[in-house]
């Protein structure tokens, strides 16, 4: 269980995870192949020390020089998982098992009470003038997972009492556990770990307003929130926040790992998605899975994004 590996380093499971996902593999595997508008975001598609081309959103665009420049550029990865994601996919075109997307939905239930007592440790390391920016978030958050109680209970027809997926999921008890330990480590840390809830939000805004399909999808409500002005400013101010806690920190050292922990973190949001696909599979099971259909083509080998 992922929970289990996550007792050692945090780098220990995720760069096993980040080493399967390397250019080879996402030039070799085929439903892992560039789509349409992302192929520069591939890591094979460009040089290492390339810039971040303007086919991502413009708050993910930051200024060269910027450690938001460097940590965007070190998820290229991740970013195409997300954008390759079918459950994503299937969300937007309103075609996603029903039960695959209330397990979505009931995870982001406990994420949310998790994230927001995160951002309330954060807040108290944050310098006086953002500490009002950081109340707001919390207060958003709070509110967004009132209103996630309430869209579940319509979409499910049932009370939150009566949910199968009440208890969080591994990779959502890891990915909470993650954010919390870096808030309490300081606020460029904790900054770091938690700016993918709001930087790999936009991406599959950005995917998702391209490709949905509004009419008669049953998660229109949910779909149609996505890719908003308004929450692209969100993502700028946040990034903006991240850029100047980086900045204070005293060496290219500590630069180096806060971009270790924001890659991290997306590779969680990867996960909550990828795991969705099984409902309720382990998430390392489905890493594990796909890399035994790298190794082998043994009959009943798990197909890649197959519950195992």
């Amino acid at each position: 269980m992922l929970s289990r590996l996550l007792l050692n380093p945090l780098t220990q499971p995720f760069t096993r995870r980040r080493a399967f996902l390397s250019a080879a593999t996402l030039a070799a595997v085929p439903f892992l192949a560039p789509v349409s508008g992302l192929s520069k975001l591939v890591p094979s598609a460009r040089a290492e020390d390339a810039p971040i081309e303007p086919d991502l959103p413009e708050a993910l665009n930051p200024r060269a020089g910027t450690w938001s420049a460097e940590a965007f550029r070190a998820s290229d990865a991740e970013i195409a998982r997300l954008a390759q994601d079918p459950v994503i996919a299937g969300l937007a075109k309103g075609t996603l098992p029903k039960d695959q997307f209330l397990w979505y939905v009931a995870q982001n239930v406990t994420y949310l009470e998790h994230y927001a007592e995160s951002f309330r440790i954060l807040k108290a390391e944050l310098p006086e003038e953002d500490r009002d920016l950081a109340d707001r978030w919390i207060r958003e958050t709070e509110e967004t997972r009132t209103w996630t109680l309430d869209y579940y209970r319509r979409l499910s027809g049932h009370d939150w009492a009566d949910s199968p997926w009440r208890e969080p999921d591994d990779v959502v008890l890891d990915y909470a556990a993650h954010e919390r330990r870096n808030v309490e480590r300081g606020a460029a840390y904790g900054m770091a770990a938690m700016l993918p809830c709001f930087t790999m939000y936009e991406v599959i805004g950005w995917h998702v307003a391209r490709i949905r399909v509004l009419k008669g999808n049953p998660y229109a409500e949910w779909v149609g929130a996505y890719g908003t002005p308004e929450y692209s400013e969100t993502v700028r101010l946040a990034v903006d926040l991240a850029d100047r806690l980086a900045a204070a920190l005293p060496d290219d050292a500590h630069r180096v790992e806060l971009t270790e922990l924001y890659v991290d973190a997306c590779v969680c949001e990867c996960l909550l998605w990828e795991t969705a696909a099984g409902v309720g599979a382990s998430s390392a099971d489905m890493i594990d899975g796909r890399e035994r259909t790298e190794e082998s083509d043994e009959p009943g080998s798990p197909k890649p994004g197959e519950a195992v």
